[in-house]
């Protein structure tokens, strides 16, 4: 803040030492900051966990649980205590919605359990022993397994993450097509990385 000592030194008029001190009040020291936070592609979480423990594999789901969800005993005491009308018809509409989120909640985590499971079966090779030995595998194949519709599962499964010992892959990874030219149970994925380890 010395600034006629800066103008008397530097030769600049004061009115523009002056101004000069007000641009730079404006900037960030740390301009590069701002950058990092809007490139940033932020982390991604697993949805899915499956992992090999000993001689067999542990499907765990990284999700909220419905048990974490609890409904306060004091609104559900007041509804039973209350004469009050419209307080009755306040809380007991709004605990019913708190009971229908906890059970869509058990629900989802349910059906996203079930394909899971359902992938580990189906696709047993790939996580026994690499990417190599992915299969042909549908959403459709795994409706019928489950015992429930094709769009469920796509909706179970859409923008999720499973994680395991070769790293972590988007669902989608596990639904490949059968290659048209070459066997009909190697996948695309497969022939490219038997050719990328044969280079």
């Amino acid at each position: 803040n010395q600034l006629p000592q800066i103008a008397k030194k530097s030769g600049i008029p004061l009115h523009r030492v002056v101004n000069a001190q007000q641009l730079i009040r404006t900037l960030n020291p740390k301009p590069l900051m701002m950058e990092a936070i809007h490139r940033s592609s932020g982390y991604i979480a697993p949805d899915i966990r499956i992992f090999k423990k000993e001689t067999s594999f542990a499907v765990e789901l990284n999700q909220l649980s419905a048990e974490s969800i609890t409904i306060d005993d004091t609104y559900s005491k007041i509804y039973k205590e209350t004469d009050n009308e419209t307080v009755r018809t306040f809380l007991g509409e709004n605990m019913k919605k708190a009971q229908w989120l906890r059970d869509s909640i058990r629900q989802r985590c349910e059906t996203l359990m079930a394909c899971a499971t359902q992938l580990l079966k189906s696709q047993t090779a790939f996580f026994e022993d690499g990417p190599e030995y992915l299969l042909p595998y549908s959403r459709k194949d795994m409706a019928e397994q489950v015992g429930r519709s094709e769009s469920t599962i796509s909706r179970a499964l859409k923008d999720k993450y499973v994680e395991c010992d070769w790293g972590m892959f988007p669902t989608d990874y596990f639904f490949p097509k059968p290659s048209v030219d070459a066997h009909p149970m190697m996948t695309k994925n497969a022939i490219a990385n038997s050719i990328q380890i044969i280079i």
